[in-house]
């Protein structure tokens, strides 16, 4: 869900933060829902950037550190194999913004949730953003107050060999599931988690994806 950023968030951030949040505003500058905050929040982050001595050249040795940090190979591994999982999703699915809109119209101030980025990548959840989290990557999509979503996740303190995957989905369509406190208790009261209240825990990629559609299906058209 979206972090409201301001100024002063963005200055109590680190180096590295402020950093990966240019450069997912930049990926987003194009998206119209973003709008003028999306393009407020690129400026104050090069702002940030300047005051801080910051250049490129420290975005290129975050990038060169990505590359060789086996976290992030992984991160961006899986985070790849999700996106080309929604593309396929995609060809089966009503999965569009207006069928969201139109099914949802009794809901005051609803809000879609696309599936994927603009761009068809991952999206990048605001406890990561914000590094509450080491990976938090996920699609999601949502029709009135049901939201589903597929989630790789890592919490602050694990390393690459404990990340596990959760579908997130109404306790109706996943009634094996366990509530939010138990899956993320360090994310049980955010306001950002507001809709993923009740989910599921896997260690296996293809069974969670498995069941996302599953999930899926419960809530959006197929084609």
């Amino acid at each position: 869900m979206a972090v409201q950023w301001t100024r002063e968030r963005i200055a109590s951030l680190s180096d590295e933060q402020v950093i990966l949040l240019r450069e997912s505003a930049e990926r987003k500058l194009n998206d119209v829902k973003i709008g003028a905050h999306g393009k407020e929040v690129l400026g104050w982050c090069n702002d940030e950037i300047e005051a801080r001595g910051l250049n490129r050249k420290a975005t290129r040795t975050r990038a060169s550190s990505r590359a060789s940090d086996p976290l992030k190979i992984r991160e961006d591994e899986l985070a790849t194999d999700i996106a080309k999982f929604a593309a396929r999703l995609k060809g089966k699915f009503d999965l569009s913004a207006e069928t969201a809109r139109w099914l949802s119209a009794s809901v005051p101030n609803f809000k879609t949730h696309n599936l994927t980025q603009a761009n068809g990548s991952a999206k990048v959840g605001g406890l990561q953003r914000s590094g509450r989290c080491k990976i938090d990557r996920y699609i999601s999509y949502r029709v009135r107050d049901r939201l589903v979503s597929l989630n790789i996740w890592l919490g602050s303190d694990g390393s690459v060999d404990q990340i596990e995957f959760q579908v997130f989905a109404p306790q109706d369509a996943l009634p094996e599931g366990e509530p939010l406190a138990a899956l993320r208790p360090a994310a049980k009261n955010d306001a950002e988690m507001k809709l993923f209240g009740w989910g599921r825990r896997f260690t296996d990629l293809e069974a969670a994806k498995a069941r996302f559609e599953e999930v899926l299906a419960a809530v959006a058209p197929r084609l």
